[in-house]
């Protein structure tokens, strides 16, 4: 309950901060929804339609207080209400994201393992390498590179679009792709770092002395007690992945929170921009609640402190 309390300045911080820099832009919405050829009567009486001749603090407030009620308000564009659309995009970014982050735990883990017991091998060096290239790399750019080598040259999976169900499990592999490779990156460099750390414990040490394979060790006591750093770094990735990642939705044309909020920003469109802005923020704020509760199951001796 204080870590929800504790929510609440984050949360009002978030759209404060989207509020000022969207009213930095000198951009009228009503122009733009409307074209340059309405005349300024129409336009003003659109504008004072949507609320926008009204004080900033006054239009903040209003949207505080319908955001509290649930009500995010409606598109500029579009006219259909933000929250319903948000949650309706919500399916499609989250199936992606969470199949982003296994894939990115299955490969990470495992390859950060192997580097650290081979520590200073040939092999420690191509992964390392390897990993440095994923974490530098941003989506986007990966997303275009396997774009036109798997879509493109070798022609193996849809460039772009989804369909639900079964179906559409091929226009999976593209966005997966690009959006696992940094956080398999990630993950690989924190569990080799957490397992070198381990290994020298006291603790292992006994373990080995009690004459325990050394798979045994390796698996129940050093990979389990390594893996805070990467529960940490996986409730972030999480809600980073859940909230939608702009780009390589918009490359591969995800109908997700991504792209909306990018035809939100194409569109100067202020609610639904706000609406995602906030709704990624609740996303992350939740995201690190549910790290601290899965520390305790990592670790017994951490517990929840007041």
């Amino acid at each position: 309950m204080k870590r929800l309390l504790q929510a609440i300045p984050v949360l009002l911080g978030v759209s404060l901060i989207t509020y000022l820099l969207i009213f930095t832009v000198a951009a009228n919405p009503a122009r733009l929804a409307l074209g340059v050829r309405a005349d300024q009567a129409t336009v003003e009486s659109m504008q004072r339609e949507l609320g926008l001749l009204d004080p900033p603090w006054m239009q903040y407030g209003r949207f505080v207080w319908k955001a509290l009620h649930g009500d995010l308000g409606r598109s500029f564009s579009t006219g259909e209400a933000v929250a319903p659309a948000i949650w309706q995009r919500f399916p499609a970014t989250c199936k992606l994201g969470l199949l982003a982050l296994a894939l990115s735990l299955l490969l990470g883990i495992p390859l950060g393992l192997v580097s650290a017991i081979f520590q200073n091998r040939w092999i420690d060096h191509l992964l390392r390498v390897l990993a440095l290239l994923g974490i530098s790399m941003p989506s986007f750019f990966l997303g275009i590179l396997l774009a036109w080598w798997l879509g493109y040259v070798l022609n193996l999976t849809p460039l772009s679009g989804y369909l639900p169900g079964w179906e559409g499990w091929p226009y999976y592999t593209l966005p997966c792709l690009a959006l696992s490779l940094g956080p398999t990156a990630v993950f690989s460099r924190l569990t080799r770092s957490s397992v070198l750390d381990v290994l020298h414990a006291d603790y292992i040490l006994a373990a080995r002395a009690r004459g325990l394979a050394s798979w045994h060790v390796m698996l129940k006591h050093v990979l389990k007690n390594a893996l805070i750093p990467v529960i940490t770094t996986m409730g972030s990735s999480l809600a980073a992945l859940l909230a939608g990642t702009f780009f390589v939705e918009y490359i591969f044309n995800w109908p997700g929170i991504g792209l909306l909020a990018v035809d939100a920003i194409s569109n100067y469109d202020i609610p639904m921009l706000q609406g995602t802005v906030l709704f990624a923020a609740l996303l992350f704020v939740f995201a690190n609640i549910l790290v601290d509760v899965a520390y305790t199951w990592a670790d017994p001796r951490i517990r929840l402190r007041t």
